[in-house]
């Protein structure tokens, strides 16, 4: 079955459990049009949705429901909201950047109460009442919050680009334990049976973690840079999406394990996919790396992270305060020479394309943000605005767009060359050079 009917690109999923209306639950979608749709499987129209939510301003980035059939959506307007059916009964305002993450946090009081949770890319974690009035903040990732769960009432699990997961009690707002292994952002979180999670990242890996061990206990190579997304089935089965548009299927039941064949043929591509990128990772040279004898030196804060060039391989160690030693977390397998896949987050926002426009030699280039599904000539006009630029150059910012996106126009594109800050290939506009 397919569903249908935004106009832009789907940024979030979610799904309200069956009740006596919906026999088979809803399943929602959140897009860059700002909507969300709702769709019932059992409508007489079901590609079609019953109704929408409206009211976001930016794109909807994320979307939890509660098994009373309410739902809660981040958006990048900084933004999340309550609705009730089709109506929003509580907006919520706080946090400075972009919400990437929203989640039911049930109380331990046992009267049923319910709080609410957004992790945004200003790096913290806000805790709410169904009214929208603001509870605790809680404050330890260094980077944007990507994802949260909840184990159990008055507890929190995130995950953040800062290569970390955090364990929270709500109601204290204090921190009861971090969990590192993947060495790049983590992009999801699930929750595995009762005693464990899985996460996945731009590593190229799920990891399996047991709580209250700080170390992952499993460790799932993908051959593909991006593990967007990752959820559990009620059989145990691990699902991941990843940046080559599959998703694939991890069980321990020996019944429904890939014919050999095919097993055979995913560990090709895993040694393939690990061969080209031994020697880049994001773009420094494994030459350009330190060795281990940059370990001698005590880290500067508990968690801070230092990456090594050791026999060959690159490997990511964290300082212990307590221990007073750097720990070993694992080792990397980084981006190849190509383009890195997936998008490249900028001030908490996802983009196909940041470009670096230098306008100003006593001034560092600034950061021109395109999206495939924008128009050219609407971004420009707004790049123009922020940055002051006079109004006669909105056709060259415009032309320079459509001569480096595939697809938005014909002409060929300028020389271009690697920006540090984003990783991707991007150009200047020879035509501003000298303003």
């Amino acid at each position: 079955m397919c569903f249908k009917n935004h106009q832009k690109y789907i940024s979030s999923v979610g799904y309200v459990p069956p009740n006596t209306q919906h026999q088979q639950g809803l399943i929602l979608s959140g897009s860059h049009d700002k909507l969300v749709h709702v769709y019932d499987p059992l409508s007489a129209a079901p590609s079609q949705p019953i109704y929408s939510l409206t009211g976001h301003k930016d794109a909807v980035s994320c979307i939890a429901s509660h098994h009373t059939g309410m739902v809660l959506t981040g958006s990048w307007d900084s933004t999340a909201k309550l609705w009730q059916d089709s109506f929003c009964v509580a907006t919520i305002e706080g946090h400075e950047l972009a919400v990437w993450a929203v989640q039911f946090v049930e109380s331990s009081s046992g009267d049923g109460d319910v709080l609410l949770a957004t992790g945004s890319a200003d790096k913290t974690i806000r805790v709410w009442n169904k009214s929208g009035g603001a509870g605790k903040v809680l404050r330890g990732h260094t980077d944007v919050v990507r994802g949260l769960v909840s184990p159990r009432p008055n507890e929190l699990l995130s995950c953040a680009n800062d290569a970390s997961v955090r364990q929270w009690d709500i109601s204290t707002g204090s921190c009861l334990g971090v969990y590192y292994g993947h060495t790049n952002y983590i992009y999801s979180i699930a929750l595995l049976g009762s005693d464990s999670f899985v996460t996945s990242s731009e590593d190229a890996s799920v990891r399996v973690w047991k709580f209250g061990k700080p170390d992952s206990v499993q460790t799932i190579r993908l051959p593909t840079r991006s593990v967007w997304a990752v959820a559990t089935l009620r059989n145990g089965d691990i699902a991941a999406g990843g940046s080559d548009s599959l998703i694939r299927i991890f069980t321990r039941d020996n019944s429904r394990v890939a014919p050999d064949d095919e097993l055979k043929a995913y560990e090709t591509e895993l040694a393939s996919m690990e061969h080209a990128t031994k020697e880049v990772l994001e773009g420094v040279k494994t030459e350009d790396l330190p060795t281990d004898a940059a370990l001698y030196a005590p880290g500067e804060k508990d968690g801070q992270t230092k990456i090594i060039r050791k026999d060959g391989k690159v490997e990511v160690y964290n300082w212990s305060a307590m221990e007073n030693e750097w720990k070993k977390i694992g080792d990397v397998v980084g981006s190849s020479n190509e383009k890195a896949s997936g998008r490249t987050l900028y001030q908490g926002r996802e983009y196909d394309y940041v470009f670096s426009v230098d306008f100003d030699e006593s001034k560092p280039p600034v950061k021109l943000p395109y999206n495939r599904s924008d128009d050219p000539y609407v971004v420009a006009q707004k790049f123009l605005e922020d940055n002051e630029l006079p109004q006669s150059y909105l056709d060259t910012v415009a032309k320079f767009i459509m001569q480096n996106v595939p697809g938005s126009g014909s002409a060929a594109p300028v020389s271009a060359y690697a920006d540090p800050f984003t990783g991707k290939r991007i150009v200047l506009i020879p035509a501003l050079n000298s303003l």
